[in-house]
């Protein structure tokens, strides 16, 4: 149950907080390329061009790796954070 709870979790933030990551990770790229002289772009801008080059779909791309990477570390910490705190006799609020 409480894998299932992780895996839930897990994807809900991805769903959400990707897009973001795919930005940042692309303005990185772009703040290399600045210094050998190409123009870039701010976030609110690259937004814009992903979603109007490779539609909503485009701020989703990468996502199934990033799921296999994820998804797992998730729902083995909270199987470990739920067993360690029953085990060392935390109350549960």
């Amino acid at each position: 149950e409480l894998v299932h709870c992780g895996a839930i979790s897990c994807t809900c933030g991805q769903l959400a907080s990707y897009p973001l990551a795919l930005v940042r990770t692309r303005l990185q790229a772009q703040t290399n390329a600045l210094r050998d002289g190409v123009k870039g772009d701010g976030m609110v801008s690259l937004f814009q061009s992903i979603i109007a080059t490779e539609g909503v779909a485009g701020l989703y791309r990468g996502i199934g790796p990033n799921f296999i990477k994820v998804i797992p570390a998730v729902s083995i910490s909270y199987v470990v954070y739920e067993n360690l705190k029953s085990r060392l006799g935390v109350p549960t609020i």
